[in-house]
């Protein structure tokens, strides 16, 4: 029981420990990204919206490659047999 609560324990402080270290990485970022100039702030835009399209890329092949979307494209074929779709 002890060794229980000891591992408990080290793991919520683990825990409160990294959302700390977050929590602070993301206020540097959101006091650095507040002190940009007109055309820096425009080339960060730039680079994040492309950064966040290659994350989403990156989690909808993943979602692919496991199978997760197979139930949907089925779906969405059965529609398009049946005309209940068109093409786009």
């Amino acid at each position: 029981m002890l060794l229980y609560e000891l591992t408990r324990f080290l793991t919520i402080k683990i825990r409160y420990q990294l959302w700390g270290k977050i929590m602070s990485n993301v206020q540097e970022l959101e006091m650095a990204v507040s002190q940009l100039s007109a055309h820096e702030l425009l080339q960060f835009s730039e680079w994040f919206e492309e950064f966040v399209a290659e994350q989403w890329d990156k989690k909808i092949e993943a979602d692919i490659l496991a199978g997760r979307l197979d139930a949907a494209g089925k779906r969405a074929d059965d529609e398009f047999v049946s005309g209940r779709a068109s093409p786009l």
